[in-house]
């Protein structure tokens, strides 16, 4: 039993290997060019010593140390230029068949007829090998040179390369960077030696590290991406500003350059912090409710247009209160009252939006969720019949004093008429 486990358990292994030594077997190029190794016609210098083809009387004629760990037998080998059009051969068979030789090697030699009026220079092109393996499967690579030729007609057009602006993220205060292409507009001639510098004359926008970079080298046609790091000053304007990138290179033709202004946008720092949205938790049917926030601008930037803007339930939508500009380091309190009246009892769920602008209204915001109960308003209280009884019901004593003090008032008042009465009379007589 021990025994069966044990070969149940490699045999399980073995499965587990295959799909990785397989991956790894589909990862390796079935051909390659063995750079140290010198054939015969390579004058004793190996591609990687520099060995180049060379052109001899209207031929091209190149060599090629091909090695493989998994190809036997016959190669075939063949060389197509990128773009057909431009290609400096005459039409020809171009395959050529050959077998390994004493040390493994399949010693590949190209020889193609040129054109009597080939342009000099540098052509992209890919060299196809196809063979198979010792149990049949077919087998191929690609391997990617260049045709350089120098025996021909010099081209007289010039060789020119182009820049472009792809993006630019440039904050005020802040590091940031700007995207350019590099672009080699020739059709026939490799650029080299590229150095890429880069400026602003008003000294707000600076190259983070060195103003110039060293880039790789461009076949015709082909471009490059490059990310220039620019450190942008706390007191830059936003808005446009113009960056002056120059570029300089080299060719089969001599040395080159190209220049180009590019606009790019520089934007403010905006640094708006809020406190706590303060909102009851019940708001009554009907009445006024308050929605409030206290809004810090701890930027040195004013925060321009600066608003709220209420959506709770389905009873307010969008209602939008403008709070105004709010300089750097200041603080206010944004306030916004609702009705609700058409508030359907119960839970209400929404959000309070807070939108703010820069100096070149780049907006911002900031979102907070609500959640508030709209409760039924209290009933007003209605009197009953013995508490209206109560209230016109008056003590029979104080009826009784009242008018015994009116008797006794008027009494004392006809005392008085008469003594003046009297007193009248006397005066006459």
């Amino acid at each position: 039993m021990r025994r069966l486990l044990a070969l149940l358990l490699i045999f399980s292994l073995m499965l587990c290997m295959v799909p990785v030594f397989g991956s790894a077997l589909a990862a390796t190029e079935a051909f390659r060019l063995d750079e140290d190794a010198i054939l015969y016609g390579m004058g004793n210098r190996s591609w990687a010593r520099g060995y180049a083809p060379e052109e001899v009387n209207g031929k091209w004629i190149g060599y090629f140390p091909i090695a493989s760990d998994q190809a036997v037998g016959e190669l075939t080998a063949w060389l197509e230029p990128e773009r057909e059009g431009l290609s400096p051969f005459l039409p020809q068979n171009m395959q050529v068949k050959l077998r390994p030789n004493s040390d493994g090697l399949w010693p590949l030699r190209l020889c193609y007829r040129l054109y009597d009026d080939r342009i000099n220079g540098d052509y992209p092109a890919k060299l196809h090998l196809e063979g198979q393996d010792a149990e049949g499967t077919p087998l191929q690579t690609e391997l990617s040179l260049v045709v350089r030729i120098r025996g021909g007609l010099d081209d007289p057009t010039p060789v020119t390369a182009e820049l472009r602006l792809l993006d630019a993220a440039l904050t005020q205060g802040e590091p940031g960077s700007c995207t350019i292409r590099v672009r080699n507009a020739s059709e026939t001639a490799e650029i080299t030696d590229l150095a890429l510098s880069y400026s602003e004359t008003a000294g707000e926008l600076l190259p983070t590290e060195t103003d110039s970079l060293r880039l790789e080298k461009l076949l015709p046609g082909r471009e490059q991406t490059v990310t220039l790091p620019i450190t942008v000053s706390a007191e830059a304007q936003p808005g446009a500003h113009q960056l002056q990138v120059c570029l300089s290179y080299r060719s089969l033709r001599g040395e080159g350059s190209a220049e180009a202004l590019l606009t790019v946008p520089v934007v403010q720092t905006l640094r708006l912090e809020h406190g706590p949205v303060t909102l009851a938790d019940t708001v009554i049917q009907g009445e006024s409710a308050l929605i409030s926030v206290e809004l810090m601008n701890l930027g040195a930037n004013e925060v321009k247009n600066l608003r709220m803007t209420l959506d709770l339930g389905d009873f307010v939508r969008g209602q939008t209160m403008l709070v105004g500009n709010l300089p750097g380091g200041e603080s206010v309190t944004g306030k916004l009252a609702f009705s609700t009246t058409a508030a359907p009892l119960g839970q209400a769920e929404g959000t309070l939006t807070v939108v703010y602008e820069d100096a070149s209204r780049n907006e911002a915001f900031f979102s907070e969720p609500l959640h508030v109960t709209v409760e039924e308003p209290a009933p007003i209280p209605v009197p009953t019949t013995e508490q209206e009884d109560k209230g016109r019901t008056v003590p029979l004593w104080l009826l009784l004093t009242v008018c015994g003090c009116l008797l006794a008032a008027l009494l004392l008042q006809g005392v008085i008429l008469r003594s003046k009465l009297h007193k009248l009379e006397e005066e006459r007589l």
